[in-house]
C-alpha cells in the first residue's frame, strides 16, 4: 500500500507517483496486514510459544496468543496432574506429585549396574538415603550395597558379591546376607550382617570394618566386639547416634551406644504379645525399625500385624492396629494391617507403613488417623496416580527430605519412587 496525490501539470490533472510504499515485514498482532499477504496477524512469530504472565496466577507461565489485534500473555490454568510427563500441570510447583514412576530397575533379576533404565537388581530389600540424595540399597542375596544418585544411576558401593566375613576397602570387602542399612551423623553407613551375626560400618572413606559382634551366633551384651548376635535385621539410630538393632531370633532390640556397648533395650524374649516396661514387652516379628528423633522408637511387629512404639521412659505401647489381619483404615487402634514391614516418616511427622501382604502404602498422620497413600490391594506391576498403583512384594522404604519416598519393591526387581501429594 501506498499513497498517490492528483496535482494540475500544464493544466491537466495528473496522478504522483504511489508514495510512501509499504515495505513487506514479519508479521505480528497488531491489526495490520505487515506481510502485504491480504491478510491481518495471521502468523505472529510468539503466538503459541510460553510467556510469565505479569499478573498473579497459580500458574507461572503462559502462551502468547493475539486477541482483540493485541498480543497478550494468557496464564496456563491448572490441570489435574498427569503421571510421568515431567510437567507441573495443576501449577502447585511440584512435578508429578501424587504418582508412582519406575526409579530404578529393568523389571528382570540380576546383577547391573549403570543408567537406571539398564540396572538389574536381584532382590532389592532396605534402603537408606544420605545427606547428598543417594540412595542405598542392600542386595542380601548378591552380598553386596548399591548406591543411586539421584538421576538413578546405579553402582556397587560395597560387596565383592561373595559370601564371606571380610573387612577393608568396600568393593573387597565380604558380607553374608546383608539386611537393614542406616546411616549415622557422621557419614558412617551401618549394615546388619545378618549371617555373620555381625553389625558392619562403612565410612566416609570406603571403609569397611566390623562395629560390632564377635561373628558367632547368641545374645550376649557388652563390649561391641564382644557381644553376640543371633539374626540382626533391621536398623535405627537417634539423634545421639545410638544404634538400634532388631534381633530377630531372641526377639529383643538392642541399643549400642556411639562409644560401643551393646544392651538390650527392649524385648524379653519370649515370643507373643505384650506391652508394658520395654524389658517385659513381648514381640513376635521385628520387621522395621525407626526413630522420630524425639527419643521414640517405632517397630514393625510383622506377625503381631501392629506398629509398636517405645517411648522415652521405655515403656511399650501399641501404636496402630487392632493385631487382626487385614485391611482397614481409619483411627490408628482400630485399623488393619498385613504384614507390616518397613518404616519411615516424612518431616511433617506422618509414619509411612509397607503393608506388604496388602500391597499397598499406608500413612498414619500425626494425629493417628491410618489412611491408605498408595496401592490398589492387587499384587502386580502398574505405575500411576497413587490409588491405582500395583506392587508386588514390598520391603523397604526411604523419605528423601523433601517430596517423595522410595520403594523396593522386591519380586518387581525394581526401585520405585512415590512423589508425595
Amino acid at each position: 500500500m501506498g499513497v498517490q496525490f492528483c496535482f494540475l501539470k500544464d493544466e491537466c490533472p495528473t496522478w504522483s507517483e504511489c508514495l510512501e510504499a509499504t515495505t513487506p515485514s514479519q508479521e505480528i498482532c497488531d491489526g495490520k496486514d505487515n506481510n502485504c499477504d491480504g491478510k491481518v496477524d495471521e502468523v505472529d512469530p510468539l503466538v503459541g510459544k510460553e510467556c510469565k504472565p505479569t499478573t498473579t496466577t497459580p500458574c507461572k507461565t503462559g502462551t502468547w496468543k493475539c486477541i482483540n489485534n493485541t498480543r497478550s500473555c494468557v496464564a496456563t490454568q491448572p490441570q489435574t496432574e498427569k503421571c510421568g510427563n515431567q510437567q507441573d500441570d495443576d501449577c502447585d510447583g511440584s512435578v508429578d506429585e501424587g504418582c508412582v514412576a519406575t526409579f530404578s530397575g529393568t523389571g528382570k533379576p540380576g546383577y547391573k549396574d549403570g543408567p537406571a533404565t539398564n540396572s538389574q537388581f536381584q532382590d532389592p530389600g532396605s534402603l537408606t538415603i544420605d545427606q547428598q540424595g543417594n540412595l542405598y540399597v542392600v542386595s542380601p542375596k548378591t552380598h553386596r550395597i548399591r548406591k543411586i544418585d539421584p538421576s538413578g544411576t546405579v553402582i556397587t558401593f560395597a560387596g565383592d558379591g561373595t559370601q564371606g566375613d571380610k573387612n577393608g576397602p568396600a568393593l573387597q570387602a565380604k558380607f553374608n546376607d546383608p539386611y537393614g542399612l542406616v546411616f549415622d551423623s557422621k557419614g558412617n553407613l551401618f549394615v546388619a550382617d545378618r549371617s555373620n551375626f555381625r553389625i558392619r560400618k562403612i565410612d566416609p572413606s570406603g571403609l569397611v570394618t566390623t562395629f560390632a559382634g564377635d561373628g558367632t551366633q547368641g545374645d550376649k551384651n557388652g563390649p561391641a566386639l564382644q557381644a553376640q548376635f543371633t539374626s540382626p535385621t533391621a536398623l535405627a539410630i537417634d539423634k545421639q547416634d545410638n544404634l538400634y538393632v532388631a534381633d530377630n531370633t531372641t526377639l529383643k532390640i538392642k541399643k549400642i551406644t556411639s562409644s560401643g556397648i551393646v544392651t538390650t533395650f527392649a524385648g524379653s524374649g519370649s515370643f507373643g504379645y505384650k506391652d508394658g516396661p520395654a524389658s517385659q514387652a513381648q514381640f513376635e516379628q521385628l520387621s522395621g525399625l525407626i526413630s522420630d528423633g524425639k527419643g521414640n522408637l517405632y517397630v514393625a511387629d510383622g506377625t503381631n500385624q501392629v506398629i509398636r512404639k517405645i517411648d522415652q521412659a521405655g515403656n511399650v505401647i501399641t501404636f496402630a492396629g487392632n493385631r487382626i489381619k487385614g485391611y482397614k483404615d481409619g483411627p490408628a487402634l482400630q485399623a488393619q494391617f498385613s504384614e507390616p514391614h518397613s518404616l519411615a516418616f516424612d518431616n511433617k511427622g506422618n509414619l509411612y507403613v509397607t503393608d506388604t501382604s496388602n500391597f499397598r502404602i499406608r500413612k498414619i498422620d500425626p494425629a493417628g488417623n491410618v489412611t491408605t497413600l498408595a496401592g490398589d490391594g492387587t499384587q502386580g506391576f502398574k505405575n500411576g496416580l497413587l490409588l491405582q498403583t500395583q506392587f508386588s512384594v514390598l520391603y523397604g522404604i526411604a523419605y528423601n527430605g523433601k517430596d517423595s519416598l522410595y520403594l523396593s519393591d522386591t519380586t518387581n526387581y525394581r526401585i520405585r519412587k512415590l512423589t508425595l501429594p
